[in-house]
């Protein structure tokens, strides 16, 4: 996952040679429907959500590509998904060597001072997130998840659990090394403790944080 790809796209060539390596996914695009992905991509499948303007000036805020080789394209399909700046896709087991399924979701919630929220009655999407993926996982039975992208929220040293009933006390351990999650970020802020109901209730695990 990547930030800023519509800008560093434009401004530093060898970001781009460098990202076309891997599969991936970009939020804060800042993609408009002028932008062309093809010119940088062409050997992309591209999934995306355009950025969209919350003011009459400026550019437009957001915007999420997940971005596949045409290569093994044909082992991905688009899900359908009606969260903004969010999407989805389903790829074959068979491409990963899985006997399950794996349901990509790439999304980026905007933080809590975002004009985004101005005119609706909740201050974060994480919440809609949370819940668009246990309707998900309902419909998905035989998948496995895999959430990634930009939530603005800072999840500190806290430690990955499924137990539904405590966010601290019960400590997930790296079975190979039984070491907790250790993070860079110390502190937890709103978004990260939505985030932390959010893992807990649909049994997903962080993995990383910078």
């Amino acid at each position: 996952m990547l930030e800023c790809g519509r800008y560093r796209a434009k401004t530093e060539p060898d970001f781009v040679d460098f990202i076309i390596s891997f599969d991936f996914c970009l939020v804060e695009t800042f993609a408009s429907s002028t932008f062309d992905f093809s010119v940088y991509f062409s050997d992309f499948l591209v999934f995306h959500v355009l950025a969209k303007k919350l003011s009459y000036q400026g550019r437009g805020s957001g915007g999420v590509a997940l971005l596949v080789r045409k290569t093994v394209s044909r082992y991905v399909s688009k899900i359908e998904v009606n969260i903004d700046n969010t999407v989805a896709v389903k790829i074959a087991g068979t491409l990963l060597s899985s006997v399950q399924d794996i349901i990509l979701v790439c999304t980026y919630i905007p933080p809590p001072t975002s004009p985004y929220y101005k005119d609706k009655a909740i201050n974060s999407n994480i919440p809609i997130v949370g819940q668009w993926l246990l309707d998900l996982q309902d419909i998905h039975r035989n998948c496995q998840v895999i959430l990634c992208g930009d939530f603005n929220a800072r999840t500190g040293q806290w430690q990955n659990t499924t137990d539904d009933d405590t966010l601290d006390d019960s400590v997930w351990r790296d079975p190979e090394t039984d070491d907790g999650r250790c993070s860079q970020n110390t502190v937890i802020n709103q978004f990260g403790r939505l985030f932390i109901e959010l893992c807990s209730t649909v049994s997903l695990w962080v993995v990383s944080e910078w």
